[in-house]
């Protein structure tokens, strides 16, 4: 008895000993994270978030093989709910990846497009599970719902059910051992079938790719705020000047051609006249929406530069080499504001249901100068750099293969004449 206890003791310091050396401990881990137990553990865990959240889908889509696999599994959980399997296929083009979808060419019941889940076993950036969200959500699904079993560090807010996070310098060594991922467990295309499968694959994704929504992002006219003295004007309500109203004409001169299919606008009375002279040319009704206010410049609400820089130098020259760490007092910090800016993005311009429209968006200078850098993934500390006139507009695409594209930014040729 006493031997077999010793020979325990013995085993358990020796592994003890193991675990707390970094390296045996992050390999352990990477073994356990790829085994089969683990994916099973990890999609009873999601089953039993979306139960106790009382959702049950009526479609599990499953994308690519890892998708296949869990969805299989967590059908079965759930008692059998129908599943469809899509294809995936990749093409490299001058070190890029393209990415090719097959989306269902045969019609779904309206019955199965109640709430869709779609699964996939791994996501890197999120853009194969936003490709699939906006093509159902094109389709007519209404609660959709994302899951990945493994996620890369920076994507899980990406999915509604993420899985375990695995840094980026180790993504290749674990992803490599995933079960989906064994030599000979899945072997690549290689009938005439499934080729010809995957051209008419390319064929409708390239299709699907030409369709776009265009965005005018403007920027009001000339306010009050920037007339004479120019002050810090974000949630102070500052009316247009006469030369901002001249503008605005002439903005609205210069649409009026365009289709515009609607007008969202800031609550801001500078934002709200530049819309409305643009919805009176239009023929189209201006919708506000408080999520494209300015940024709140706090106690420096309605103070001119001038006097900062006479009474506040030291705070004012702190903030001109990083506004997003020095900000005024009672200021909403610029992380925050570009926050709910893309939140609205992404409920209310970046959907199918908008593909071929073009939508006019009026708000402010700060509001853009943000958004901007988000979409050029570049520090946002340096959003000051980024130009942004009263009255100009920026045209972004917003591509139904999920890019995001800048076609012009600060384009001021229709004020020319009021120089």
């Amino acid at each position: 008895m006493y031997v077999i206890l010793s020979v325990i003791l013995g085993i358990s310091t020796v592994v003890g000993g193991l675990v707390a050396i970094p390296p045996f401990r992050e390999m352990l881990r990477e073994r356990i994270v790829t085994s089969w137990f683990y994916l099973r553990k990890e999609i009873n865990r999601a089953y039993n978030n979306m139960k106790n959240e009382d959702y049950v889908p009526s479609l599990i889509v499953c994308v690519g093989r890892g998708g296949a696999i869990v969805g299989s599994l967590l059908s079965g959980r759930f008692g059998e709910v129908p599943i469809y399997m899509n294809f995936r296929g990749y093409d490299y083009k001058d070190g890029d990846r393209l990415d090719y979808m097959m989306f269902p060419q045969m019609p779904i019941g309206d019955e199965f497009l109640r709430s869709v889940l779609i699964v996939d076993g791994e996501i890197h950036g999120g853009g194969t599970m936003k490709l699939y969200e906006n093509a159902f959500e094109e389709m007519g699904a209404r609660d959709i719902r994302t899951l990945a079993v493994y996620v890369e560090k920076g994507s899980s807010d990406l999915v509604h059910y993420p899985g375990p996070v695995i840094n980026r310098d180790k993504t290749h060594e674990i992803w490599d051992d995933l079960p989906w991922k064994l030599e000979g467990y899945i072997s690549p295309a290689k009938s005439k079938e499934e080729k010809d499968t995957l051209d008419r694959m390319k064929e409708a994704h390239a299709r699907r790719s030409k369709r776009k929504t265009t965005v005018l992002l403007i920027r009001h006219c000339e306010s009050e705020a920037v007339a004479g003295t120019e002050v810090f004007s974000g949630t102070s309500d500052h009316m247009l000047t006469a030369l901002g109203k001249k503008q605005a004409n002439a903005l609205a001169s210069i649409l009026k051609h365009s289709r515009i299919d609607s007008i969202l606008a800031s609550p801001l009375s500078r934002a709200s006249e530049t819309a409305n002279a643009l919805a009176n040319k239009c023929g189209t009704t201006v919708h506000h929406y408080d999520s494209l206010r300015e940024i709140d410049y706090g106690s420096w609400e309605d103070v001119s530069r001038k006097e900062l820089i006479e009474n506040h130098s030291g705070e004012y020259c702190k903030w001109c080499d990083d506004p997003v760490e020095n900000i005024p007092e009672g200021a909403e910090p610029p992380e925050r504001a570009l926050q709910r800016f893309c939140d609205f993005w992404d409920r209310r311009i970046d959907t199918p249901r908008h593909y071929d429209d073009t939508i006019a968006i009026v708000t402010h200078k700060t509001i853009i100068r943000l958004f901007l850098c988000h979409l050029k993934n570049t520090p946002i500390k340096k959003y000051r750099e980024e130009e942004c006139a009263s009255g100009s507009i920026t045209t972004i695409s917003v591509r139904s293969d999920g890019h995001t594209i800048i076609e012009s930014t600060n384009d001021t040729d229709h004020l020319n004449s009021l120089s």
